[in-house]
């Protein structure tokens, strides 16, 4: 027998988005290391090289137009960094373009930030960040993008990102796989109208459990446009 879950509800108001975000907490790392998630396209060395010469580039053309600035860190944040990979392999391409660049006296500081704290504390046990956490490069901080926060704490740093601790250098944001896991809505135009997806869920009554799916591969999802103004 299969219930009703959700009937015609905006997109971003949908039980959806609370159960992959439990999936995440509860998941961990496992989500990647399980082919859950897919994550190869975006933490592979290739992207990872092209960013690092992306960014390295923006700070040496930076630091010429403002040599007072040159002694200041520039701080680049990544947004739910998820299994790690692209981070390493960042680190990696960005500590070897600033020594064929002779540009290591650039202060550089990388958060990874996530909101899960079991990804955090695998990056913690992590061998392979070991050398960036000694160089003072690597950072760490737990971060809920939906949530309603007004600073970002580094883990074991005394370094806080607020209002009160504005950069002197611009902050560099990297956001790889992350927007599809936010609230969204979904809008379309047909025949010059605006149409909002409105979304249905159902599912076996087995398949559920105190209101959550036991299988969220199981529950079966149906949109409907309704014209609006």
């Amino acid at each position: 027998m299969s219930i009703q879950i959700e009937n015609k509800v905006p997109f971003s108001d949908s039980k959806l988005w609370g159960w992959q975000r439990g999936y995440y907490s509860v998941k961990g790392i496992e989500a990647w290391s399980s082919n859950d998630v897919p994550f190869e396209v975006t933490s592979n060395p290739y992207i990872a090289s092209s960013y690092a010469n992306i960014i390295v580039r923006f700070i040496q053309d930076y630091s010429r137009q403002n040599p007072e600035t040159a002694k200041e860190p520039f701080y680049i944040l990544e947004l739910g960094a998820g299994t790690g990979q692209f981070s390493y392999y960042f680190l990696k391409a960005l500590i070897s373009l600033l020594s064929e660049l002779d540009m290591k006296q650039v202060n550089i500081r990388y958060v990874m930030s996530d909101i899960s704290k079991k990804n955090i504390n695998f990056w913690k046990d992590n061998n392979a960040f070991n050398t960036f956490l000694r160089k003072d490069i690597l950072y760490f901080a737990e971060l809920d993008l939906e949530s309603d926060f007004n600073e970002i704490i580094l883990q074991e740093s005394d370094f806080i990102f607020s209002k009160e601790h504005s950069l002197i250098n611009p902050l560099t944001i990297i956001a790889n796989y992350v927007f599809s896991a936010l609230h969204n809505d979904i809008f379309s135009v047909q025949n010059n109208t605006l149409h909002e997806s409105l979304i249905s869920l159902t599912s076996k009554e087995n398949n559920i459990d105190n209101e959550y799916p036991k299988d969220l591969k199981k529950i079966h999802i149906e949109y409907e446009d309704k014209e609006i103004d």
